[in-house]
């Protein structure tokens, strides 16, 4: 700091300048050393003077406005905020006081260092494949996150309630999930990223997708009557399929050799077979399903049962006795 005294030599007066003390230079620095910050990020001053013991204030300015005060004993001090919005960027600066001898000396400004903050990217879209209301655990369904149109993504990434189970590059959008993993079931987001200034900044989160997993239902049972073990091409058969007690199921489905040959309403589980037909003879099974959380949702498959067809007649006991005699 300058000021000025008077001297008198030989009846004239002289103003010297003179230079009041003045505490040492300050140093301001910033963690993390980003050249742009996003929102949420922490960023993170110290302001440090030289190396003495006595007490100091140090101050913190942005925009040549002072925002903080803090007194010390240390040389250095730590300063701290949190970018909400794209206010909080600005140019910021420290000093301090320094207590000698009952009077506090003011340091020079530090140096400034420049907080640039980033607009958030718009959020990408998420997609669902096969968009189903529930999924049973034999299934599996597909994530896709899109990036906004235009928007050079580096990267996307796939969250589940809040935490990140995948990340991967923009020509690999697609993530593939089997309903059988554990806690498959769970609020589904994503997000990209960009590069702005030589840092990946993140875009906002996408709307979520809903995944919900049930059990696959109990298998039915199946029944054959007259229950024979060959029947002739005169005869017919019945196959009934009858759901677990309790089940509301909505239908049945008939299977031969694992081809669906007919499918019904629950209140009508009976299906009747000519042996006459065809490939009649063959393994025979059946399914029913329930609605459950909109969607139909098909059973296990019952045990099955097989019918065998001749083309001779069968005789009876009395038939048999007749000709044996």
């Amino acid at each position: 700091m300058m000021t000025s005294i008077i001297v008198i030599q030989f009846g004239l007066f002289f103003f010297v300048p003179c230079f009041l003390a003045t505490a040492d230079i300050v140093q301001l620095d910033v963690l993390p050393n980003h050249q742009i910050f996003e929102l949420g990020e922490d960023v993170h001053f110290t302001c440090c003077s030289a190396d003495s013991m006595n007490s100091k204030v140090f101050e913190f300015y942005k925009e040549g406005l002072k925002i903080h005060s803090t007194e010390q004993s240390t040389n250095c001090t730590n300063f701290e905020i949190k970018i909400k919005t794209k206010q909080d960027a600005g140019s910021f600066q420290c000093l301090y006081q320094e207590l000698e001898n009952g009077t506090y000396i003011e340091s020079n400004m530090s140096r400034s260092i420049t907080i640039n903050v980033a607009e958030t990217p718009e959020a990408p879209s998420i997609r669902l494949t096969p968009s189903y209301t529930v999924y049973t655990k034999e299934e599996s369904f597909t994530l896709t996150c899109s990036p906004p149109i235009g928007k050079s993504a580096k990267g996307i990434q796939i969250y589940q309630e809040k935490k990140k189970i995948h990340e991967g590059d923009p020509l690999h959008s697609d993530y593939k999930i089997s309903a059988s993993s554990e806690n498959a079931s769970g609020k589904y987001t994503c997000k990209y990223w960009e590069e702005i200034n030589g840092r990946n900044i993140s875009s906002s989160e996408s709307d979520y997708v809903t995944v919900s997993v049930t059990e696959t239902p109990q298998a039915p049972s199946i029944r054959l009557t007259p229950s024979y073990t060959v029947y002739t091409k005169e005869e017919s058969f019945t196959l009934t399929c009858s759901p677990p007690i309790g089940k509301s199921a909505k239908g049945i489905q008939i299977y031969q050799e694992k081809k669906k040959i007919h499918e019904g309403d629950s209140l009508h589980i009976d299906y009747k077979i000519s042996a006459s037909l065809e490939n009649a003879s063959g393994k025979y099974a059946c399914k029913y399903w329930e609605e459950i959380n909109g969607r139909n949702i098909s059973s296990s498959q019952s045990d099955y049962v097989i019918v065998s067809v001749t083309g001779g007649k069968i005789l009876t006991q009395l038939e048999l006795n007749k000709v044996c005699f």
